[in-house]
């Protein structure tokens, strides 16, 4: 029973990592999905984006499909 707790509390950290992760790098003018995906699978790199600088200029955009349908030629 103990290791099922153990993939519990480490799927509600890696969660709220994640979901963390995501605000503040939305905060600081970085990619929000790449950031919760890194921090959801390793949870201490909330440290590292807490203690990186805010972007200056516009907030990062991903391109939609249809755009990068049409670069792709």
């Amino acid at each position: 029973m103990a290791a099922v707790q153990w993939i519990v509390v480490w799927a509600v950290v890696a969660t709220l990592s994640a979901i963390v992760g995501a605000f503040v790098a939305n905060y600081k003018r970085r990619d929000p999905s790449s950031w919760a995906a890194w921090c959801f699978v390793f949870p201490p790199f909330l440290i590292v984006i807490f203690l990186l600088s805010t972007n200056a200029g516009p907030r990062t955009r991903r391109p939609s499909f249809d755009q990068d349908d049409i670069s792709a030629g």
